[in-house]
């Protein structure tokens, strides 16, 4: 199995809790999507991810705390990978 990195974005906002979203990330057939966010001041401890595509759903890998848990790191994995 080969592994490489192919694109990344950068997306959200600078407050509140509600979704993020951003300019489009290119997708193309065969990927397998990880996903890696952070976020901050923000007490959510189980976020959630999906996309617009087809089978967009995402499981949680885990989440890590820095600065005295003011800051996330959270990572996805996509459930499969995509179709087109």
């Amino acid at each position: 199995m080969t592994v490489a990195f192919r694109t990344s974005g950068s997306f959200g906002d600078t407050s509140g809790t509600g979704e993020r979203s951003g300019s489009p990330v290119t997708f193309a057939t065969g990927d397998l999507l990880v996903i890696f966010c952070c976020y901050s001041t923000n007490t959510n401890s189980a976020p959630t991810c999906s996309d617009n595509g087809t089978g967009g759903t995402y499981t949680l890998l885990g989440t890590a705390l820095w600065n005295s848990g003011a800051n996330v790191i959270a990572a996805f994995v996509r459930d499969n990978i995509v179709t087109s």
